[in-house]
């Protein structure tokens, strides 16, 4: 070993962890690996030894692991903790000792006590159960800049859609164009009026079917958010019936028009007085505001105008006024009343005259009179800028222009308007009739947006309705024009079978008579064919009795003829020699013997004749059976 080699060694084996004293421990009930074991394991050795990450394959979350060992082997010998390389490893009894030393996970080296309680667990079997190990995942904010648009969903009466931008969550209103709201979890930090829907992106939404729950998805959460609708916050009693209402613009004060020309102001604070304002002779039509919130201006019926102190309700003044005032607005930031009066005109006052005109002085003139509705002036609203919308009881409602006196559009809601308004960004106008319809409108145009008859929803409850009925009829038919298709297919069908039977039944009968011609012709043939049989062995007997016939007319020719030749060679001997008595007798035997051939010959001739005459016969039957068999033949093949 070279002396570098050797001082390497002398270091290595100087910077070894002494062995660590293993405690005996002297209990006799179980040790629970979940809630004594565990907690060591998690400490000092699951850094490196869990199921994301075993280093030499070894995992120590769960007894059933610890006992299957690693790349190594077991670790573990049930009943043996002493024995157990585990253990050895922790006191560091063998190498490398566990957990190394300066890890960069922070672990330690167990103590005596926790290795007796490692061992112990051994001794007693290893056993027991514990829960999975979770790996908490820190959770990080997302970067402000990602907002991407993931998921979207609209309600099914198209008036809502929701989207997503990253973790934030917005909703909108489809008719008007505008964002209805920002949907938030209060859970959750955020910059201040942003806070997010979810902790992480959301990836999903969807509506119900109602449109009042929205689900909305991110990793591993779900959140349901509910619309409010209708929600009653709060409900006030009045004396009076309420003719016209009134909010400041801090949202603190309401005020309320009664009937008997009183006006109820009311903090909308807890526990705040109603102060009752009197001074108006006539019912209150008209209730306006001030920019600051500070003072609130009234008209009535009464043909003038009052200005109150909205902090206390004390009077300001009041001014006098050419007709009866239908409606009241306050323009020009508070500067300016305009006041819808009954004889058809609109008149634009200073709001300070109000207030100055507290001694009853004579009637101020107004800074400008607006003239184009041919019946009162029911309602008014400020728009943006310098701009008034006006509506009257001859169903019109006109856009003006304060400053100049011009009227700048002209809307036909179609029947006596009882009220407008105008959305805050001033994209939107809006009309409300005694016609029970309201109307929404676009200024830049003139063009009507939006027609509402009654509830909306139930409208559009009732379209739907309507729409289910018209498809639900649709389908009826197309089902009626289904059946009818069907049933003429059947009829079709019903009459092709009944054909297709009746072929049949012909068919069947045509084959049946066929079948029958065919077996009789059959027979016919076979009783032909053996008649023909039958005549031919008959033709043959009669060629037989033929043959023999002339076979034997042939003999007795031949013994004629022999006779004959006896006969004259007899004679001719005699009649050389007429004494010769013997030449005598021969000749006259040679006589008779001629005369038997010749009777015999005669005879043959005679038996001759019927056996041609039943040849003959027999031959004509033959050809009179052949040519019945060949019919017969043919009509059987045919």
């Amino acid at each position: 070993m070279t002396p570098a080699s050797f001082l390497w060694a002398e270091e290595a084996a100087s910077t070894q962890p002494a062995p660590i004293a293993i405690a005996e421990l002297e209990r006799t009930t179980p040790v629970s690996f979940a809630d004594e074991i565990l907690p060591i394991l998690r400490k000092n050795c699951l850094a490196c030894h869990n199921a994301a990450e075993a280093e030499s394959e070894l995992v120590l979350e769960t007894p059933e692991a610890i006992r299957k060992g690693g790349a190594e082997g077991p670790v573990v010998v049930p009943g043996k903790g002493a024995e157990s390389r585990l253990v050895q490893l922790a006191a560091a009894r063998q190498q490398p000792a566990m957990p190394p030393a300066g890890n960069k996970v922070g672990a330690t080296a167990l103590s005596s006590e926790e290795l007796g309680l490692l061992k112990l667990w051994i001794d007693q079997g290893a056993a027991g159960g514990g829960p999975a190990i979770a790996r908490v995942v820190p959770r990080r904010s997302l970067p402000s800049g990602l907002q991407p648009i993931f998921a979207a969903a609209i309600t099914s009466d198209d008036q809502f859609v929701a989207v997503n931008r990253g973790a934030r969550l917005f909703a909108y209103h489809l008719p008007g164009m505008r964002l209805a709201g920002e949907l938030a979890d209060p859970a959750l930090a955020g910059e201040p009026g942003k806070h997010a829907a979810h902790e992480d992106l959301i990836r999903s939404l969807a509506f119900d079917r109602g449109g009042d729950l929205l689900a909305s998805g991110g990793f591993r959460t779900v959140k349901l958010w509910r619309r409010p609708r209708s929600v009653l916050e709060r409900e006030i009693a009045v004396g009076q019936p309420a003719q016209v209402i009134a909010v400041s613009a801090d949202g603190g004060w309401l005020a309320v028009g009664l009937s008997n020309g009183a006006i109820e102001l009311r903090g909308l604070g807890e526990g705040q007085p109603v102060k009752m304002l009197a001074g108006h002779a006539g019912a209150v039509t008209g209730l306006a505001f001030s920019a600051d919130s500070a003072r609130l201006y009234s008209a009535s019926s009464d043909k003038t105008l009052r200005a109150w102190t909205a902090t206390d309700g004390a009077p300001l003044g009041k001014l006098a006024v050419p007709a009866e005032v239908r409606a009241l607005a306050s323009i020009a930031d508070g500067l300016q009343l305009a006041a819808g009066d009954a004889d058809n005109a609109i008149r634009i006052w200073n709001s300070a005259s109000i207030v100055e005109n507290a001694a009853d002085q004579p009637p101020l003139q107004p800074v400008r009179e607006l003239k184009g509705h041919s019946q009162p002036v029911t309602a008014l609203a400020a728009a943006a800028g310098e701009r008034l919308l006006s509506g009257g009881a001859d169903g019109r409602m006109k856009l003006w222009n304060t400053a100049t006196g011009e009227m700048l559009r002209d809307f036909d809601h179609g029947g006596p308007v009882v009220a407008v308004a105008v959305r805050p960004d001033g994209r939107r106008f809006a009309s409300a009739g005694a016609n029970g319809i309201a109307r929404l409108w676009n200024p830049d145009d003139g063009a009507m947006v939006a027609e509402i008859k009654g509830d909306p929803r139930a409208a559009q409850a009732l379209a739907h309705g309507d729409a289910a009925v018209n498809y639900a009829r649709a389908c009826i038919e197309y089902r009626k024009e289904e059946h009818r298709e069907a049933e003429e297919t059947l009829k079709r069908e019903t009459a092709i079978v009944e054909g297709a039977h009746k072929a049949k039944e012909q068919a069947d009968k045509t084959l049946a008579e066929k079948t029958e011609k065919s077996t009789k012709a059959v027979e016919a043939r076979t009783a032909a064919e053996a008649t023909a049989s039958a005549m031919a062995a008959v033709l043959q007997t009669a060629a037989d009795k033929k043959s023999a016939a002339q076979a034997a007319l042939d003999e007795a020719d031949k013994a004629v003829k022999q006779a004959t030749a006896a006969f004259d060679a007899a004679r001719a001997a005699a009649e050389k020699d007429k004494e010769n008595k013997d030449l005598a007798a021969a000749r006259e035997s040679a006589e008779k013997a001629l005369a038997d051939s010749r009777a015999k010959k005669q005879a043959a001739e005679a038996a001759l004749k019927p056996a041609v005459d039943e040849f003959r016969e027999a031959e004509r039957k033959n050809q009179e059976a052949k040519r019945a068999a060949n019919e017969a033949a043919n009509k059987a093949k045919g």
